[in-house]
């Protein structure tokens, strides 16, 4: 606020800040004019330098004119920094298939679910092929597409008793793409 008298003319104020020491200081404008009375503001930002140490700053003010010289204190918090890089992956495309384990009931449905990534992303819109290969030798195929999480599913039931097994196939980037191999008991 502008403490002058209302019969005085308006004040530049310039802002300056010197603390810390090695911070680069910028302020949302150069100067600031205010009539007798007035009041304002202006956004004091400061760049922590790389590497400072996890601490509590003193951080300082000035506003001068030619008439006028205040100094405001303040202090400025540095926590530790948490990435927003995310984690490093592998980039090659890759397929993982989920589905039953151990043993389940004859005539019940289970759920095969692939998972299709490309960098560490989910690969959308990409046809699955799903084998299921039964007790008896026969193969059944079924197809499903990627949703937007990469992944895409099949249903089927398990018509017969014995040992079944599942693998899923795709195609990314010219790659085509083979997934692990799951098996399960059908009682």
């Amino acid at each position: 606020m502008n403490k002058d008298s209302a019969t005085c003319a308006a004040a530049t104020f310039t802002p300056t800040s010197t603390a810390p020491t090695g911070w680069t200081t910028a302020f949302s404008a150069a100067t600031l004019k205010l009539n007798p009375g007035a009041t304002g503001n202006f956004t004091l930002t400061k760049t922590i330098p790389a590497g400072t140490a996890v601490n509590t700053y003193s951080v300082n003010v000035n506003l001068k004119d030619a008439n006028h010289n205040t100094t405001a204190a303040a202090s400025a918090k540095v926590t530790a920094a948490t990435s927003t890089t995310p984690p490093t992956t592998s980039s090659a495309p890759a397929l993982t298939l989920t589905g039953p384990s151990g043993t389940v009931a004859v005539a019940t449905y289970t759920t095969l679910t692939a998972k299709v990534v490309s960098g560490g992303l989910p690969v959308v819109g990409t046809m699955v092929g799903f084998m299921v290969k039964q007790p008896n030798g026969m193969t059944s195929i079924t197809v499903g597409i990627t949703n937007a999480t990469g992944v895409a599913s099949s249903v089927f039931k398990n018509t017969s008793a014995g040992s079944w097994s599942a693998t899923a196939s795709a195609a990314v980037s010219s790659q085509n793409l083979g997934s692990n191999t799951i098996t399960w008991t059908v009682n």
